[in-house]
């Protein structure tokens, strides 16, 4: 577990330009701040791949990915589960998809009570999903914006996945192409 603690200013050529957790078992961030990190891969902020994370009262902000998941990238090939809860993300940047947040499709994210805000990418700004997202319990997802599609959340819902929002705003996001606020196909 990792408490109270800022990661800042960390830069990788790799993944994970703040925390790169690529290893089975859980790892529980709480009252963590992770800003200010860039990758040149996945994950500008978090990057995760097999493991399960839980973050807690935590800020993921300014982070940036020369590819996926500018703050929390969970990956492909390792069903993670991660759950984020009275958390923020925001003021993520990634080149590729996922400003705030890219979950894989192997991969389960569950957002409660949490804002992912100011996030910027190609397709979905706030969040990329592939895998099953969940945006529960006054969650908030706004001022995001896409390049390309779902400003505030990108779904490929033709996979096996799903997609819930509940008694959540989404808001104020923006995307060229389509869905400002949800795109989902």
């Amino acid at each position: 577990n990792i408490s109270d603690v800022t990661v800042q200013h960390g830069k990788t050529t790799g993944n994970g330009g703040g925390i790169n957790y690529d290893t089975l078992g859980l790892l529980t961030l709480n009252r963590v701040t992770v800003t200010d990190n860039s990758s040149g891969l996945f994950g500008g902020g978090v990057f995760v791949r097999r493991g399960n994370m839980n973050i807690d009262l935590s800020e993921i902000s300014n982070n940036r990915s020369a590819s996926d998941g500018g703050g929390i990238d969970s990956a492909l090939s390792g069903a993670s589960v991660v759950n984020i809860s009275n958390s923020s993300i925001s003021g993520n940047v990634a080149q590729g998809d996922g400003g705030g947040i890219f979950n894989d499709f192997t991969g389960m994210m569950t957002l409660t009570n949490s804002t992912v805000s100011g996030n910027s990418s190609l397709s979905g700004g706030g969040t990329f999903t592939s895998g099953d997202l969940r945006v529960l319990g006054g969650s908030t997802v706004s001022g995001n914006t896409a390049s390309d599609e779902g400003g505030g959340i990108f779904s490929i819902a033709s996979l096996p996945a799903k997609l819930v929002v509940t008694n959540s705003t989404i808001s104020g996001n923006t995307a060229v192409d389509n869905g400002g606020g949800i795109s989902a196909f």
